[in-house]
């Protein structure tokens, strides 16, 4: 496989195991107090952050999980809402789905 092709599969890996841990974990309480807002979970650490825009939900979760891999949701909405967001040291990586 080609480092091309990893990258293009490496986002829809975060994608899917994101939504795994959401839904597992996270959705109830979610959808119960921050329905319509966003949320950045991060597949590396399991956390669940929050925010009102989907770039607070990131600034949150950075803080939170400065090493952490995460997908962004829009909370109550059926599916991914825009990307999977990872640092990697001084790099911000962000790769629309």
């Amino acid at each position: 496989m080609t480092t091309e092709q990893t990258n293009l599969t490496f986002p829809e890996r975060i994608a899917k195991k994101g939504m795994a841990l959401y839904d597992d974990k996270h959705r109830k309480k979610m959808e119960a107090e921050h329905n319509g807002e966003f949320a950045a979970i991060d597949v590396m650490g399991g956390g669940c952050y929050p925010g009102h825009t989907a770039e607070a939900a990131l600034i949150t979760a950075r803080e939170a999980a400065p090493q952490g891999v995460f997908h962004l949701i829009r909370i109550g909405e059926s599916g991914p809402h825009a990307a999977a967001y990872g640092w990697n040291g001084e790099h911000a990586n962000v790769w629309a789905l």
